[in-house]
This record gives structure tokens, C-alpha cells and sequence, in this order.
């Protein structure tokens, strides 16, 4: 199949905004909310999630409910 210039350049415009979108999703001003519901408090795994949401620097609003360890909480 031979490639044309207007699918050349259709293929390039594809391209160009899929490597764009990321930065797209990264310029969101609205946080995204998580809510975390927790049945032991906090642990080393939400503490690992929590500094990969910073690393990340995703916009993020965290709502934390911890039940204690009472499931009719």
C-alpha cells in the first residue's frame, strides 16, 4: 500500500496529539476526589499511594474515612 500525503499527514496529526494528551490530562484544574474508605487506618500502602499521587503532581482531593476496624461503620 503506498502512503499518500494526505495520509501521511493525517498519520502525523494522529501523532502529534496522542503524545499531547498527557500534558492535556496533567493541565486539569478541577482535582480529581478519591474516597478512601479504611478499615485499619493508615498504613504503609496508602502512604505509598499518597506520595506516588505527589510524584506524579496529579491533582488529587483525598477523602479519608477510617471504620476502625467496626464494619458497621
Amino acid at each position: 500500500m503506498r502512503l499518500n500525503r494526505r495520509r501521511f499527514l493525517t498519520a502525523g496529526a494522529a501523532g502529534v496529539t496522542a503524545l499531547a494528551m498527557p500534558s492535556v490530562l496533567l493541565a486539569q484544574t478541577t482535582p480529581y476526589k478519591i474516597y478512601m474508605i479504611l478499615y485499619r487506618g493508615e498504613t504503609e500502602v496508602e502512604k505509598g499511594f499518597r506520595e506516588y499521587l505527589s510524584s506524579r503532581r496529579l491533582p488529587v482531593e483525598l477523602i479519608i474515612r477510617d471504620v476502625d476496624r467496626d464494619i458497621r461503620k
